[in-house]
């Protein structure tokens, strides 16, 4: 998609803050098509298992649909109705709903169910309804229940007032629907050669748009509804979040990943492939908060008067293939394989965007970045295994 100017006046922590006009630029936040992301999201996968306590307790204790008046035994009850915010390809979205169908349906039996499932328009949505015909899919496993899909932003108004009971947004609200400028050799927020402008609107984007989904959500759910929410986190506001081994205190190593595209462009452009404007027209739309700052959004006053927080934890999760190989359950060439993969089927349609016009040149970047990204993890061992810091948030609608 083309990310459009934006003019943002909002109010955090009681301060007035006026948002300048963003530069236009392109980006693509969606996932590699074709099934790949089904594929090749692991880390997502391993996050999400840590959230199912978190939807176990939500679906022990959401307000259920009450039955419409003069409800009857030959009268349908009205629906409990789900939604799936940012579900891309569908896959890691089986196991948390399956579970939820499951446990309202407990407590009550005859309950109709229906999914809405949120991405962008450009989204592989076709990988998303074969998805949800697999066996290991919720409409295998229960009957009456009622999927669908709808091709806009979760920023917007997806849903009617009064009409969801449990709201799931998964390891996506770093994903934001612009990007500032961030200078000529930066390419995200988070990069160390961003500007200090560009770093300030970006964090101040971020924290619009949290308060701003959590707006939209709160005229959607129910009273007693629930929102659960995860999101790439970072750990203090000098750090990325991201490191390449498992311990939190190794900063030194920092984005090991990051840092090998940087190198990767820089290779491209001085071999003729890819310009210098290229690079600077790269500009990911992603946004690694703190605990911090999401919690300064939960004390909003609207967003307070709004919500009760029941969780907000900041976890440490290791990429299970980085992991496996450490424990010699997997050999180094499969764990760095598996660590491209996931690096493309998250972030290739970002860094092509700038090549829509040239498909040559982007098929090109695309061999070179992963050819390239391979044989750098491959010779740099002890940064394949890598963590992220994954935050999530639980919250009952008032």
């Amino acid at each position: 998609m083309y990310l459009t100017s934006l003019a943002l006046t909002m109010a955090i922590n009681d301060t007035n803050v006026v948002l300048p006009t963003l530069q236009v630029t392109q980006s693509s936040p969606h996932m590699k098509s074709g099934g790949f992301y089904n594929e090749h999201s692991t880390w997502q996968a391993d996050a999400q298992k840590g959230l199912l306590p978190s939807f176990k307790l939500a679906s022990q204790t959401v307000s259920l649909p009450i039955a419409d008046e003069g409800y009857s035994a030959d009268r349908a009850l009205l629906p409990f109705q789900i939604a799936d915010l940012g579900c891309s390809q569908g896959k890691n979205s089986l196991t948390p709903i399956n579970m939820i169908i499951g446990i309202v349906r407990q407590r009550q039996p005859s309950l109709p169910v229906t999914v809405l499932h949120v991405d962008l328009p450009d989204n592989d949505f076709t990988s998303l309804f074969h998805e949800l015909g697999t066996k290991q899919s919720y409409t295998a496993t229960h009957s009456n229940v009622y999927p669908s899909a709808v091709g806009r932003s979760y920023y917007e108004r997806i849903a009617p007032q009064n009409s969801l009971h449990l709201v799931m947004a998964l390891v996506t609200l770093h994903w934001q629907p612009t990007a500032p400028y961030f200078g000529n050799q930066a390419w995200h927020a988070h990069h160390p050669l961003a500007l200090p402008s560009a770093r300030l609107e970006a964090a101040q984007l971020a924290q619009h748009t949290l308060q701003e989904f959590l707006l939209q959500r709160g005229a959607e759910v129910v009273t007693g509804g629930k929102l659960i929410m995860s999101m790439v986190a970072r750990d203090h506001d000098s750090g990325t979040g991201v490191h390449s081994f498992g311990s939190k205190s190794d900063q030194k190593e920092g984005m090991a990943m990051f840092e090998f595209m940087d190198v990767i462009l820089t290779q491209l452009k001085d071999e003729g492939l890819i310009t210098a404007d290229d690079i600077a027209s790269l500009n990911i739309p992603m946004y690694f908060r703190t605990e911090q700052e999401v919690q300064d959004v939960l004390s909003l006053p609207a967003i307070n008067a709004l919500y009760t927080v029941n969780k907000l934890q900041k976890d440490w999760v290791e990429d299970p293939h980085g992991r496996q190989h450490m424990e010699g359950k997997m050999t180094l060439e499969k764990a760095v394989a598996s660590s491209v993969e996931a690096w493309k089927a998250v972030l290739e349609p970002c860094y092509l965007a700038p090549f829509r016009a040239r498909p040559e040149v982007a098929k090109q970047v695309a061999t070179a970045v992963g050819s390239r990204m391979y044989a750098m993890l491959l010779g740099n061992p002890s940064r394949v295994r890598f963590a992220i810091s994954h935050l999530h948030i639980s919250l009952t609608k008032k």
